[in-house]
């Protein structure tokens, strides 16, 4: 319930309207007053759940707002920006991103929201941590010139821990999309875990 309430306004509109509308024809059918007073009190509450969705900010849109700014700063290249992502206790992340990211020039990266192959929060954890599995098309080009405009997509394998407001990166790896880590893989393409 509370993801259709703050995360999903279209679907509770549209559920409210059905409520509203069929309570309507129920107060045209019988000219009862309750069916016409039920109809409006289901369209009242239809701007209160849109404001609520706005100002209501669940763990999993926070989540991925980190990504996008990951995403962004990886896109900028401003690797200081994306090492404010990790988790400054996670000194194998922080020594793997600082030795990876200075190879690299991306042009563009750009996360899939298409869907997510897992989304897994633990809020029973203190702080919270979740483990995101997704897809990001990156076009990179490598300092040495081996490769240049390369189009790549990559699977990345986040382990996260809650910090305040922002979520910060403890462990990852990165693959091919399909089939087994290659020589880019970081922590040998071994996925992180709670």
């Amino acid at each position: 319930m509370v993801d259709l309430i703050a995360e999903r306004p279209f679907m509770l509109t549209f559920i409210l309207l059905a409520f509203a509308v069929a309570s309507a024809y129920g107060w045209m059918q019988t000219g009862k007053r309750a069916g016409l007073v039920i109809a409006g009190v289901f369209l009242l509450l239809i701007p209160i759940g849109i404001y609520v969705e706005k100002i209501w900010v669940t763990d999993r849109e926070s989540l991925v707002d980190s990504i996008l700014q990951v995403a962004e700063a990886l896109q900028a290249n401003d690797h200081a920006r994306v090492f404010q992502f990790i988790d400054p206790d996670a000194e194998p992340a922080i020594q793997s991103a600082k030795a990876e990211l200075p190879r690299f020039h991306f042009d563009r990266a750009q996360v899939n929201m298409g869907g997510f192959r897992k989304f897994e929060i633990r809020s029973d954890l203190q702080p919270p941590e979740a483990i995101v599995d997704f897809t990001i098309n990156v076009t990179v080009s490598m300092k040495d010139k081996s490769h240049t405009n390369a189009q790549v997509p990559r699977r990345l394998i986040v382990k996260f821990r809650k910090s305040g407001d922002i979520w910060r990166a403890l462990e990852y790896t990165h693959l091919p999309v399909i089939g087994d880590p290659d020589g880019m893989s970081p922590n040998g393409g071994r996925p992180p875990t709670f």
